[in-house]
């Protein structure tokens, strides 16, 4: 009883250890300023002008993951004489999973 106890717990240990390493791989092989274009492109669907990322990208990894852009400028309509709408040196983009699992795992209200 104790042997087969022991060996599914060997089993399970081994099972969430390649899964970690798996999430440890997958997020090594992401290059955050890949996500530029997109983040340009859902910017100008916002708000209807054009942004312009000139710094890099970086992921920092938490239990509250930020997206930090650096050197981002908005641009105005060109109605208006001043091109430069927006400059932010150092933008910080967090997710706080723990709101979102919050939401998730909320019962759901009985009628």
């Amino acid at each position: 009883m104790r042997r087969t106890f022991l060996i599914i717990l060997a089993v399970v240990g081994g099972l969430v250890a390649l899964l970690f390493i798996a999430v440890a791989i997958a997020v090594w092989r992401i290059d955050p300023n890949d996500l530029a274009a997109p983040i340009q492109a859902r910017i100008k669907e916002v708000t209807g002008r054009d942004a312009t990322i000139h710094g890099s990208i970086d992921l920092k990894l938490s239990l509250t993951p930020r997206l930090v852009l650096r050197d981002l400028k908005v641009l105005n309509s060109s109605a208006n004489g001043r091109t430069l709408l927006l400059r932010h040196i150092n933008l910080c983009v967090r997710h706080c999973f723990y709101n979102s699992l919050a939401s998730i795992l909320r019962p759901a209200s009985l009628p």
